[in-house]
């Protein structure tokens, strides 16, 4: 589980006959750096791991909700004076739920990472960096969708501007922006 580099970048671009111009290595990795980071701060998902710590004073039950989710894993979890193990507890790693065996009570600390599953970034967050990537280097102008009408007196031409890369990139960053965010609790 990796994100897309500059290597298998620059190799997708040429694939499709895209150029990345004179641009180094280091130009096209600071690039994508900058995206994964735009990508992350608009839509609230964990692409790079991020660690976590929740703290509980009066926990007393049998499920904890994580404030961040999906969860990558569990780095330590302890209530009252009770380390607790994976023995102690199930996890629903994409809705960051823990079911523990029995009702437990005390101070509740538990850190872990937070980060979007390998299946995410392979099937979703790569190809939307590499669409991003696309269009940037493009001459957007260019893509301006499929032609919806054409007029052929006094040519007119129009265009579904819901179809261009621009527009589907956007619909997938507001659906990716969907998928994450927090917990809020009533105190």
């Amino acid at each position: 589980m990796t994100l897309i580099d500059v290597t298998s970048l620059k190799e997708q671009l040429t694939s499709e006959g895209i150029s990345y111009g004179d641009k180094s290595d280091e130009d096209l990795q600071l690039l994508l750096d900058n995206m994964v980071k735009e990508l992350m701060s608009y839509t609230n998902a964990p692409i790079n791991p991020i660690n976590r710590k929740n703290i509980i004073r009066d926990f007393s039950s049998d499920m904890l909700e994580l404030d961040y989710y999906p969860v990558k894993c569990i780095s330590s979890f302890k209530i009252g004076s009770k380390d607790l193990t994976s023995d102690d507890y199930v996890l629903d790693e994409d809705l960051g739920i823990l079911y523990l065996n029995t009702i437990m009570s005390g101070l509740l600390v538990i850190e872990y990472v937070n980060q979007v599953s390998e299946n995410v970034i392979d099937n979703l967050i790569n190809p939307l960096l590499f669409d991003m990537f696309k269009y940037r280097l493009t001459n957007p102008s260019s893509d301006n969708g499929a032609m919806s009408s054409v007029k052929e007196g006094d040519v007119q031409v129009n265009y579904d501007t819901s179809t261009s890369l621009g527009s589907l990139i956007y619909s997938r960053i507001n659906n990716l922006k969907a998928s994450y965010s927090i917990r809020i609790r009533m105190l």
